[in-house]
């Protein structure tokens, strides 16, 4: 799944942080939540760069990835950002079926594949 600005997903269209600020300095977004599930309990923490979710400045600069760093369990990875104009959050990576999303009130829901977590993402 590739995440494209302009595009709606799901009735929600997703926007970069750097057009939602209108070009001003954005802070990095750190994200804890605490997710239960039918296999137990889940840590996960999210960081979301809004520089790295900026266009190219220049025509000769390389597209940027919009990616998520995530910590989970012991694991660590970049995933692809997910970032609406309306404060929702989360992340997707496609090759696991992993998802996560995070409702602008800090609900959030992870899945991979059929099994689900629900809990809660506070910023930090």
């Amino acid at each position: 799944m590739t995440i494209a600005p302009g595009r709606t997903y799901g009735g929600a269209s997703l926007a970069l942080v750097a057009g939602l600020l209108a070009g001003e300095a954005a802070a990095m977004e750190t994200w804890s939540c605490q997710l239960q599930g039918d296999c137990g309990a889940l840590d996960l923490r999210m960081v979301l760069d809004p520089a790295v979710l900026s266009d190219p400045v220049a025509s000769g600069e390389p597209q940027r990835r919009w990616t998520a760093q995530v910590t989970m369990v012991d694991d660590r990875f970049d995933a692809e950002a997910l970032l609406t104009d309306d404060g929702w959050r989360g992340f997707h990576r496609g090759a696991e079926g992993l998802m996560l999303t995070k409702a602008p009130d800090g609900t959030a829901r992870l899945t991979r594949g059929a099994v689900e977590w629900t809990g809660r993402c506070e910023e930090t």
